[in-house]
């Protein structure tokens, strides 16, 4: 039987695969152009950059855990993965890998809530609700992780290995993840619109916010595969593929979608840069506009 870790990867595995690392790696050159805004634009660093930079840290890792999966068995038949020792390997990748998922998920969300109270330090309303979230994707991680491990540890290929229901377990705290995502994207909404800057600006602002409906598409996908997905089938191996495809798409997805409006700022300030240049009298209007809305 072939070894663990020396199986070739399946077709649907490979497009999985090229797709998310296509993803990761504008997520990564986004979240770089972020740093580089907060840099030439001397915003500071604050809480929500120092957890986008664990997000997408974690979400290499969960991309490379993918690729160790999509070479050790993932996609074929058990019988032709290894003896059970092997099966216990994948199991234990598996597990990994849905840890990496939620810290990748939960850094990322806790970004985008630090971010909207940086930002919104004015607004009472906002600022409570984003704390209020933070609490919230704080629990949903601690459960997430006590579900993984300490109750829901998924030991397939024992007899009576099964300790719960996983996909009750996979499928609420999916739900409630989504929930959540729904709150985070729309949050910053209506205080956008309340700023004092032109229409046109609000609406790439409200667009860009929005572009985490992206998200919030492959989450639903993900449920939904998850809802249909037999557990109790022993080719756990064969029907996990859509599942861990989509947990890497979707962290990784979110971090670039949550970078994006620090991106519109520093194309705003090259664009100002310019500006000003050619029309030295509109300088001190331009800096101070973009000192006022925090874009």
């Amino acid at each position: 039987m072939t070894q663990l870790g020396m199986h070739p990867m399946v077709p649907e595995m490979i497009s999985f695969l090229v797709t998310n690392s296509v993803v990761c790696f504008c997520a990564v050159v986004v979240v770089g152009l972020r740093f580089y805004s907060r840099y030439i634009t001397k915003a500071g660093f604050g809480w929500d950059d120092g957890l986008t930079l664990a997000s997408i840290l974690v979400g290499i890792n969960l991309l490379s855990v993918l690729g160790l999966l999509s070479v050790s068995g993932i996609g074929h038949p058990i019988a032709e993965i290894g003896d059970v020792a092997h099966l216990d390997i994948l199991v234990k990748i598996i597990t990994l890998h849905n840890l990496f998922f939620v810290l990748a998920v939960l850094t990322n969300k806790l970004s985008m809530l630090c971010f909207y109270i940086r930002i919104y330090s004015r607004n009472q309303t906002v600022c409570w609700a984003a704390k209020i979230f933070i609490v919230f994707f704080l629990v949903w991680g601690v459960i997430c992780a006590i579900s993984l491990y300490a109750i829901c540890h998924p030991v397939l290929t024992r007899p009576g290995g099964n300790t719960c229901n996983r996909q009750t377990v996979f499928v609420h705290s999916s739900l409630l993840s989504l929930f959540g995502d729904i709150v985070v994207i729309l949050l910053p909404i209506p205080a956008i619109w309340k700023l004092h800057m032109d229409r046109r600006t609000k609406v790439k602002l409200t667009v860009l916010f929005l572009l985490g409906i992206i998200v919030t598409i492959v989450s639903v996908a993900r449920i939904v595969v998850l809802i249909r997905q037999d557990f109790r089938s022993p080719e756990f191996a064969i029907f996990s593929q859509a599942p861990l495809a989509y947990a890497v798409l979707e962290p990784n997805l979110g971090i670039l979608c949550a970078s994006l409006p620090m991106v519109h700022k520093l194309c705003a300030a090259w664009k100002a840069k310019l500006y000003t240049r050619d029309n030295p009298t509109m300088g001190s209007h331009t800096k101070s506009s973009q000192s006022e809305t925090g874009y």
